[in-house]
This record gives C-alpha cells, structure tokens and sequence, in this order.
C-alpha cells in the first residue's frame, strides 16, 4: 500500500524531470488553460499547489501574464443592425 503522505505527481515533477522539462510542463499547461474562465484557472492552480508548491506558482504565474496581456489587447465589438435593404431597390 502506498504512504498516503507520498504524492506521486509532486515526486514525478520534482524528482523526476528536468528543469527545462518543468518549465515546459507548465507552459504547455498554462497554455492550455489560457482559455478558460478565472474561476477554471484558479481551481486548477489550487490542484497543482496540492500537488507541488512550485508547480502551482509556476502556472499561475504564465497564467497571470496572459490574462493582463488579454484584458490589455481586448478590443470592445460594437456591433450594428445591418440597414434594411428595400426589396424594390434589388430589381
């Protein structure tokens, strides 16, 4: 049976990879959750504290960065009502 106090997702990140592969871990998972509504981000980030303390930062972090940079490039769409087109006008 496995020591409860053992996390082997936070050994895997930790022991297990490189620093160059956690790095690319967490953009590929940043990246793929830069789409997401805040709420999705922060209870997934929440996860990856459970799992390592610098896993968590280090997605929210990018997470951070890319939500300022959308809200600063968000553009407001003003949408109109196409003019009506008189049906006489088309003969």
């Amino acid at each position: 049976m496995m020591n409860p106090q053992k996390k082997p997702a936070g050994t895997f990140y930790s022991e297990v990879l490189s620093e160059e592969e956690r790095r690319r871990l967490c953009q590929n998972l940043a990246g793929a959750l830069k789409g997401a509504q805040v709420f999705i981000q922060e209870r997934m980030v929440q996860h990856l504290m459970a799992i390592h303390p610098d896993y968590g930062k280090q997605v929210q972090s990018l997470l951070t960065k890319h939500n300022a940079e959308a809200q600063k490039n968000s553009n407001v769409h003003v949408y109109t009502r196409p003019t009506a087109i008189n049906a006489s006008a088309k003969m």
